[in-house]
């Protein structure tokens, strides 16, 4: 039950992980070819997703140690 969680989370983190990236390449190429405030939006979000992701990261790393 509990390694069904860990695995779970572990499946989030990864696609989460993979969303961000695909994130950055969008908005980056959109603020290649329109400079506009949208795509400098949609980064800070990827940050603070990306932010959130690492701390949830950290929290079920430190579940499966102890």
């Amino acid at each position: 039950m509990f390694e069904s969680h860990s695995k779970i989370s572990e499946t989030l983190i990864t696609v989460a992980s993979i969303a961000f990236l695909v994130n950055i390449f969008i908005s980056v190429l959109s603020y290649v070819n329109n400079e506009n405030m949208t795509s400098i939006l949609i980064i800070i979000v990827s940050v603070m997703a990306l932010l959130i992701n690492f701390f949830v990261w950290r929290k079920s790393k430190k579940i499966t140690r102890a």
